[in-house]
């Protein structure tokens, strides 16, 4: 699941900026697994029914299903940022969503 953020995260980032360079981090700190997309080029949400939306509602869905969140916003005057975390403590071993992601934090 993680890994499948991580995809659309960066398709988001590619599509609505037309960037030229993108910095990928993940981080666990304190249990919470913390991934940041950012990338520079032109800032601008998603059109509906683009490819870059499609690719935040199912960023979004994903992190849902296992009870994550997204933020995105605009550093600055260009270029966008995408914040994805999940708090791995509250995630439940036995959840099909979760397979590999408790190894995450261990």
């Amino acid at each position: 699941t993680l890994f499948r953020v991580g995809q659309e995260a960066l398709v988001v980032a590619e599509n609505q900026t037309g960037a030229i360079h993108v910095d990928f981090e993940i981080t666990v700190h304190d249990s919470t697994f913390s991934m940041r997309v950012q990338a520079d080029g032109a800032a601008s949400l998603p059109e509906e029914g683009s490819r870059g939306d499609m690719a935040l509602g199912f960023l979004r869905h994903r992190l849902e299903a296992i009870g994550g969140s997204v933020t995105v916003s605009h550093p600055g005057h260009s270029g966008i940022r995408l914040i994805a975390e999940v708090h791995l403590d509250e995630i439940s071993a036995t959840d099909p969503q979760a397979v590999g992601i408790l190894e995450v934090g261990r």
